[in-house]
């Protein structure tokens, strides 16, 4: 069993309150005021240990540093091609598509990810 940690949980709440889809350094940025000693390196550890226990999201869409998601539950994502932001896709998860891939790969799939890129509302002007 996992001892709980402040640290830990502190990662946990700023991404629950954050819909910009922070990367690790930015979450280690804000952390950094409330706890001054934290490390780069434990809040990836952090991040990562998240990842496995499915309590966040990694997002790596092709961008320089990984994103992090607090909603774990499976979503789509739009990625603007201009400005790097990523933004959920309030859309049902179209499940059937990991079925429709098996058909087509000996190996067990388990589940998808996919990102919609294009151009932001923002960079558009609207």
């Amino acid at each position: 069993m996992l001892k709980n940690s402040r640290q830990r949980n502190s990662i946990k709440m700023f991404l629950m309150q954050r819909t910009d889809h922070p990367t690790a350094n930015t979450i280690y940025q804000e952390l950094q005021k409330e706890y001054p000693n934290i490390s780069l390196g434990t809040v990836y550890r952090n991040l990562n240990l998240m990842c496995s226990l499915g309590e966040v999201q990694k997002i790596s869409c092709g961008e320089e540093s990984d994103r992090f998601d607090g909603v774990a539950a499976p979503h789509y994502h739009h990625v603007c091609t201009q400005c790097g932001a990523v933004h959920d896709i309030p859309m049902q998860v179209i499940d059937s598509i990991n079925d429709l891939a098996q058909n087509f790969t000996p190996h067990e799939i388990s589940g998808h990810q996919t990102y919609f890129y294009g151009i932001c509302k923002h960079c558009k002007g609207d």
